[in-house]
């Protein structure tokens, strides 16, 4: 091994944008699984081929979107996997990595109809409903309220799995957690109300279910105070007719949400004061 150039071995990874779909499709699927396979020993773990993987992503995210999707399919179960190890670090470096990407992939606009930022981010999803760490939970949070400020006009399709992780957050059993999240909800609401509902009307309902589940927190009366405010300000919005272009899907979505919480959205059907 130590008679390998490593110069040329780079090269392979650097030259892999050149493969074509199929080929490059299964470079990431054995590199995946061959990292996995470093990475067992959570007391002593590998993690060479986790970082030629995310090199590998950013030479290869300016494939046409069906091939990137396919190659997606492999790595977001790929994260999610490392993402939930128990080796904090590698968990850690594996959702830092995974926020590293996706400021790269945000930079470009999504098409309309096209629902490529929501699979892209739904790894955070899965990992801050199944890790166990409260560190790497808090990552995530962090990492999403980063992502917001930095690429909010090129967010579309991508809401519907931010809203998913913070309505998460809102039932965390740390209320360090719950806190975090609501902080980001909160400059969502207050300063970037009209990009949630430029693109579609169900993402007025995402935002409408985080704030229910805001307001039924176990840890904060302050934070289900303030959520039930943001309810009414939501509410004032559905009134004057401003959300989304078809306001005729709206009273859909706001039967969804008394569906979830029927105490809590009860605002919802009422004129504001």
């Amino acid at each position: 091994i130590n008679s390998v150039d490593t110069a040329q071995l780079n090269k392979v990874y650097v030259s892999s944008s050149r493969l074509d779909s199929d080929a490059i499709v299964s470079f990431v699927r054995c590199l995946a699984a061959i990292s996995l396979d470093e990475l067992r020993d959570a007391r002593a773990p590998r993690v060479f081929s986790l970082t030629k993987i995310v090199e590998i992503s950013h030479f290869n995210m300016g494939r046409i979107r069906l091939v990137w999707s396919r190659i997606w399919a492999v790595l977001s179960q790929y994260f999610i996997a490392v993402g939930c190890q128990p080796n904090l670090a590698v968990a850690m470096y594996a959702v830092d990595s995974l926020r590293q990407l996706a400021m790269k992939f945000l930079e470009r606009d999504e098409l309309a109809n096209y629902t490529f930022q929501n699979d892209f981010l739904r790894p955070f999803v899965v990992v801050m409903r199944q890790s166990q760490a409260v560190e790497i939970r808090e990552l995530i949070i962090r990492c999403l309220s980063q992502m917001v400020l930095a690429r909010v006009n090129n967010v579309k399709s991508g809401w519907k799995s931010m809203f998913m992780v913070f309505t998460t957050a809102a039932g965390d059993p740390d209320p360090t957690i719950v806190r975090l999240a609501f902080d980001t909800i909160e400059k969502i609401v207050r300063e970037h109300f009209g990009h949630i509902t430029e693109t579609e009307t169900t993402t007025f309902t995402d935002c409408v279910n985080c704030l229910i589940a805001f307001t039924n927190n176990p840890h904060s009366m302050e934070v289900a105070l303030n959520a039930t405010a943001f309810l009414r300000y939501c509410a004032t919005k559905l009134a004057e007719g401003a959300i989304g272009e078809l306001p005729e899907a709206l009273p859909g979505a706001v039967v969804e949400a008394e569906r979830l919480a029927p105490t809590r959205v009860v605002a919802l059907d009422q004129q504001p004061p």
